[in-house]
């Protein structure tokens, strides 16, 4: 069953339990092991690392408070993440006029190479890499909350689902266009004098950035 599989396939499982069994202080292990990749989510969402800070702290509340009806028909992990990316896109609404935004056409596609003007000036895979990561936090909060659960998290599809509430029609088209929207702005500052060839996934499952 699906509460099966979350109890054999949860690392924070052990945890989790101690908690509900009583020990309140072993929650601070749990909030350890979820604060760094939460923040990574809360800033993308938000823009301001103070409101993430806020953001992340209000969420682990809500959840130590919401332990006695985790139900185990998900990792904890996904739970969490659902109740915190909730928080955010509250705290987002209040923000909004202070959010960027960037206009994509409906015809945006993935390539299947980038290529720059023509140079014999090679650049380093870990630089595009580190571009890359950076101007994912560029992109609007739509596309780069789920990008950023996607490529830099690993969750699933349904998971991603589950945290974010959307279809998974959505999931993947957001997925897609924030893949095309970061290779064109990649593109653009990779192509002053540079020359990179980058291999880009057209396909949404896997685990590549572009």
């Amino acid at each position: 069953t699906l509460q099966n599989r979350a109890r054999t396939t949860d690392p924070d499982l052990p945890i989790l339990q101690r908690v509900i069994d009583g020990d309140r202080a072993a929650f601070a292990e749990l909030v350890d092991r979820h604060k760094a990749p939460g923040m990574t989510l809360a800033v993308r969402i938000l823009q301001n690392t103070s409101d993430a800070e806020e953001a992340l702290q209000d969420a682990f509340l809500r959840a130590f408070r919401a332990l006695p009806e985790f139900k185990f028909e998900a990792r904890f992990a996904t739970w969490f993440y659902r109740i915190l990316y909730n928080v955010c896109c509250s705290k987002q609404e209040r923000l909004r006029n202070n959010m960027e935004t960037i206009s994509i056409s409906d015809d945006d596609e993935i390539g299947t190479v980038i290529s720059g003007a023509h140079s014999n000036e090679a650049i380093d895979q870990a630089e595009v890499y580190r571009i890359t990561i950076k101007d994912i936090e560029r992109l609007p909060a739509e596309y780069n909350s789920v990008l950023t659960l996607f490529t830099l998290q690993e969750f699933k599809l349904q998971e991603i689902v589950e945290i974010t509430g959307m279809p998974i029609g959505t999931v993947k088209a957001r997925i897609f266009r924030g893949r095309a929207m970061l290779r064109d702005r990649v593109e653009k500052i990779l192509s002053h004098g540079l020359t990179p060839t980058i291999l880009i996934s057209d396909k949404v499952g896997g685990r590549k950035l572009l």
